[in-house]
């Protein structure tokens, strides 16, 4: 009798050990298969931009787009948004210069410095003015500084270049976020132009100068 109960007693452990070994690996499977799943699954998050602050190959070649953009600014004696009058003796500008407002245009997509955002902006501040002009909001006068602006140079912000620039020019706070980026140039202490980027075709290039935002350019 005692030999009967002891098979018994091996046999109902086996059956409970096989029931709760299979339950396990089912169980182990089935969080297996779940992770997976998780892990397989795509998450959208927005990443920061983030802040450089040491030199990189992005930051040089930036640096080196501003630079060659004041140089060219520089010498080009070009002016922005010309103006004319209904006739010589007008002593009021009555409209933009077409002519030569599509030379520049011209120019500015030549120098491969800018995105077409820039230039479509930039159009966009000469159609606005010439609605400006033509309704008199506020008369232009020949010989009178534009009734717009800051009567600086929206290129540099500035009245004049000075002496040195381009080894003192330098670029802070710059931010990256995939192809985008925004920055300071500087050339000089507590003077700051904000300009935005965009890589194009793997090149940076202006998309966004403070000075050249149409607000500026309304009276």
């Amino acid at each position: 009798m005692a030999t009967k109960k002891m098979i018994f007693i091996i046999v109902i452990g086996t059956v409970f050990c096989v029931t709760t070994c299979q339950s396990k690996q089912t169980k182990s499977k089935e969080v297996t298969e779940s992770s997976i799943e998780m892990d397989t699954t795509t998450i959208k998050v927005n990443i920061p931009a983030i802040v450089i602050n040491t030199i990189t190959s992005d930051s040089l070649e930036l640096t080196g787009l501003i630079r060659k953009m004041l140089k060219w600014n520089e010498t080009d004696g070009y002016y922005d948004f010309g103006v004319v009058r209904s006739s010589p003796e007008d002593s009021v500008y009555s409209e933009i210069n077409w002519e030569m407002h599509n030379r520049r245009m011209q120019q500015l997509k030549e120098t491969d410095f800018f995105t077409m955002d820039f230039l479509e902006n930039y159009q966009n501040i000469a159609v606005h003015l010439d609605k400006e002009l033509k309704e008199n909001l506020e008369r232009y006068y020949v010989g009178d500084l534009p009734p717009y602006g800051n009567g600086a140079n929206e290129w540099c912000n500035c009245q004049d270049f000075p002496t040195n620039w381009e080894n003192n020019l330098m670029i802070v706070d710059l931010k990256i976020n995939a192809n985008s980026a925004s920055f300071n140039w500087t050339w000089y202490k507590e003077y700051y132009n904000f300009v935005q980027a965009q890589k194009v075709d793997n090149s940076w290039r202006i998309s966004y100068i403070e000075l050249f935002d149409i607000k500026n350019f309304t009276w």
